[in-house]
Formats: C-alpha cells, sequence, structure tokens
C-alpha cells in the first residue's frame, strides 16, 4: 500500500513538473508602450489677423477747456494686424511684436456758452494705428500677454459753430494727425495650430496737437485724446519655426 502511494505522488509530480515547465515556454505578451505625450502647442511663427471693437474717452487739450471743458468721445472700430511671436524653446516664455491699422468712428460733440456765446464743439477719431511689442506667457494653447508701444491717428478732425454775430468766423473746421503711446494686454487662445483668437484692452494716449492755425489760432487751440480700446481679433499663423 505504501509503495502505491509513493508511486502515486511521484507520477502526480511529474505531471505538475511538466505542465510548469510547458508554461513557461509559451511567448509571453510584450507589455503594451505607453501612450505618446501630448503634443505642447507652439506660438512661434509670423502671422496675420483681424479685429474689430470699441473705443472711448476724454478730449484733452485747451481748446475745449477754454469753450465749456473737454468731452467724451466714443464708437466702433474695426481693421486688421500683423505680427511675429517667437517662443523660447523650454519655455513658456513668448517674445513678439505686433502692428495695426483700424477705420475708426470714435466721435462726439458737446454745446458750451462761454462768455454767453453759445457754441457747438464736434471731435472725430478717424483711424487708429498702433505698433507694438508683446510679452506673453504660455499655458500651452492659452496665452497671455501684456503689450505696449507707439499709438497713431492719421486723422482727428474737429469744428465747431456759432450763432451769427456771436463770433468769427461764424464756423471753422481743421483735421491733424496725432501720435503717442499705448500700452495694455491681453489673452489669446490656440483654436488649431494655425488659427487663434484673441481678447485685448488698450489704452491710446493721443498728445494734443495745435488746431485752426490757419485762422491764426496758435496758444489756446491743442486738441488731443486719451482712448480706452476693446476688442476682439483673429489670427492666422501661416509661417512656423521648427
Amino acid at each position: 500500500m505504501r509503495r502505491q502511494t509513493v508511486a502515486a505522488i511521484a507520477a502526480v509530480s511529474v505531471i505538475a513538473f511538466s505542465q510548469i515547465a510547458a508554461a513557461a515556454d509559451l511567448p509571453r505578451k510584450a507589455p503594451s508602450a505607453p501612450p505618446p505625450p501630448a503634443a505642447v502647442y507652439n506660438w512661434t511663427g509670423l502671422y496675420l489677423g483681424i479685429n474689430g471693437g470699441y473705443g472711448w474717452g476724454p478730449t484733452n487739450g485747451d481748446w475745449f477747456a477754454l469753450r465749456g471743458g473737454n468731452f467724451d468721445i466714443n464708437g466702433g472700430l474695426f481693421g486688421a494686424q500683423i505680427g511675429f511671436n517667437y517662443q523660447l524653446p523650454g519655455s513658456p516664455l513668448v517674445l513678439g511684436v505686433e502692428a495695426d491699422w483700424d477705420w475708426a468712428n470714435i466721435k462726439g460733440s458737446n454745446s458750451a456758452t462761454p462768455f454767453g456765446i453759445a457754441i457747438t464743439h464736434n471731435a472725430k477719431i478717424s483711424d487708429l494705428a498702433t505698433v507694438r511689442g508683446r510679452v506673453g506667457y504660455a499655458w500651452d494653447r492659452v496665452l497671455l500677454y501684456g503689450t505696449g508701444g507707439w499709438a497713431w491717428t492719421h486723422k482727428a478732425s474737429v469744428d465747431f459753430t456759432c450763432p451769427a454775430g456771436g463770433c468769427i468766423p461764424l464756423s471753422g473746421a481743421d483735421s491733424q494727425s496725432l501720435s503717442g503711446y499705448t500700452v495694455g494686454g491681453g489673452v489669446e487662445y490656440g483654436i488649431t495650430p494655425n488659427l487663434s483668437a484673441k481678447a485685448e484692452y488698450l489704452y491710446a494716449h493721443l498728445n494734443s496737437t495745435n488746431f485752426f492755425t490757419g485762422i491764426g489760432c496758435t496758444g489756446t487751440c491743442n486738441v488731443g485724446a486719451n482712448i480706452n480700446v476693446v476688442r476682439l481679433g483673429l489670427n492666422w499663423r501661416f509661417s512656423r519655426l521648427p
């Protein structure tokens, strides 16, 4: 009986070891490869875009101050921009430069009675251009940036009218170019590798200059403006560096 038991145990052991050996010879499944890392958005490249928004702010200078005080002007603007971004390799820092030009209809009027004479003034900014540097910080597709540089309007116009006999001349109109500085900031989001959308705020200080020099006004005819601009835009990046 003891011999039969020992023989049975030996037979079971042989079968078990043979199965283990057979299992060891089976091909093992290779571990699955890790997923590739997500591509990081690259802001480097030359871009072209469009924008539109709204501008508002007060006039400045001594012309209106002597004739009822400076007043608010406001209105829409629409235009285009071109620029270039360079994102430092391996860094979220983005440096850039941008130039834009907008058609504008930023205007306003007031009526005053200095010295008992009723006078109506109108002022209008017909366009606005800027050339600015940009410094930004990127979180992948989101770029937060500050900006600053030069601002200019080709045509700022002023006119006035007063009743017959109240002043000489009865009316006058003039237009001049104004220039100054601009500062601001914004946020831009990369919709696709080439298309991005932005929201931006700019403050433009346009220095006052002399108007109505043709009618002999020099010392008290300075007019300028301080304009706040909010606008939305789209940029298409059509040139990218590796």
